[in-house]
């Protein structure tokens, strides 16, 4: 330290203090300046059992490593087998992350994490422990009229729409990751069961809006196996068109999840209802989302509020269609409707354009929307004292 003073009061005489102060901060805070080098090796975890994917498949997976810290987040992507990388990182904590993939389809196989401290200045090694997560197979794929369909992974699930032109028969196949393990295929014409690639048959007859549901079991190592749900859907759609239950399609969420893809409306109204038929009702709690409806309808049901009386009860009971899965939708897809009130029909006369939902907010208030304003957002309404008490109620379905 000493030294470095000299040196800059040597300066001195020949610089300005401005620059003095300039000399002294480049020997001084250089080191304060820099940032730190990080090298990230990405690993396995060896007590797992999925960490016995063969090599010719790991060193296909591709790893993306998000690294988040001081208000930045730097992110990079390591193919063809690489499993560590050196970045350079501003002082501060850090989180990174990193995903692994399995090309082509990018199928999720795992993950792993670590926080880390950047000091200025210095390098650092850091591993990170992978668990894998979904290993057991690397491609399911349906055969729909001669041409094959890969299925996207979600967790331990896998979905696929089909074209609407309609087959006799269709195959779902599954494909391990480890070569000899065991695949069980249930849900098709006869179970299916044994090592490496199976091949499972469905025969029809099918109609448009039909899930077909194939459970999958892999049995990878000893003591050790996991189960997927394969699930085909018959057909696509669109917005406005015909459902599969004679209704009309207002929403699209963009994929399947949680078994469903797109609402419909029933053509007409139920009959016009209270939300409840009690003045003092329980809170109930129901949810607003989109996709919760179905849910709030059987909260409402068990929590013995429907009657008669009731609008749950209307659609509930309602079985249009052929199908017995409609329900009294929430605040936001009664919102949905809104955009499609004209192709669904929906009433816009004075007295009858509220529609209820099933999202409550208190003992004694509910969600509907007036389909006969401009905004199309839902507002509060008494469950049985509101005028006119009788709202209007439309049911609706996922498929």
């Amino acid at each position: 330290m000493k030294n470095i003073l000299r040196k800059c009061i040597c300066l001195a005489g020949s610089i300005t203090a401005l620059g003095l102060f300039a000399a002294c901060d480049f020997f001084l805070g250089q080191s304060e300046l820099s940032g730190g080098n990080v090298t990230i090796h990405i690993g396995s975890d060896s007590a797992d059992a999925r960490s016995a994917i063969p090599s010719s498949l790991l060193s296909q997976l591709e790893y993306v490593i998000s690294s988040t810290g001081e208000g930045q987040t730097e992110s990079q992507v390591l193919t063809g087998g690489r499993t560590s990388s050196t970045i350079s990182l501003s002082p501060g904590a850090w989180i990174i992350l990193v995903e692994a993939h399995l090309p082509p389809n990018q199928i999720y196989i795992g993950s792993g994490s670590k926080q880390i401290t950047v000091t200025a200045g210095q390098s650092q090694s850091v591993n990170i422990d992978m668990v894998f997560m979904n290993t057991s197979l690397s491609a399911v794929t349906v055969n729909w009229g001669g041409t094959d369909y890969p299925a996207l992974a979600t967790a331990n699930s896998y979905t696929v729409e089909v074209p609407s032109t309609l087959v006799p028969s269709f195959t779902a196949t599954a494909v391990p990751m480890v070569a000899d393990a065991e695949v069980t295929i249930t849900g098709g014409d006869s179970a299916v069961s044994g090592d490496g690639q199976r091949t499972a048959t469905k025969t029809g007859p099918f109609a448009l809006g039909d899930a077909v549901n194939f459970p999958i079991t892999v049995n990878a190592a000893a003591g050790y196996s996991e189960n997927y749900t394969l699930t085909v859907m018959v057909g696509s759609f669109t917005l406005g068109a015909a459902g599969p239950g004679t209704g009309i399609i207002f929403y699209d969420k963009g994929y399947y999840s949680d078994g469903w893809r797109y609402l419909e409306a029933a053509p007409a109204d139920a009959s016009a209802s209270l939300w409840a038929a009690s003045i003092w009702v329980t809170h109930i709690g129901t949810s607003s989302a989109i996709g919760a409806g179905k849910a709030n309808t059987e909260t409402i049901r068990t929590a013995t509020l429907i009657d008669s009386a009731s609008a749950a009860y209307q659609c509930y009971t309602y079985s249009g269609g052929g199908k017995s899965d409609w329900y009294l939708p929430s605040k936001e897809e009664l919102e949905q409707m809104y955009a499609y009130k004209t192709a669904l029909g929906l009433s816009t006369t004075y007295l009858y354009s509220e529609y209820w939902s099933s999202t409550d907010i208190d003992a004694n208030h509910a969600y509907a929307v007036d389909m006969r304003l401009t905004s199309g957002i839902g507002a509060s309404y008494q469950k049985c004292l509101s005028f006119p008490p009788m709202k209007q109620v439309r049911p609706i379905r996922q498929f």
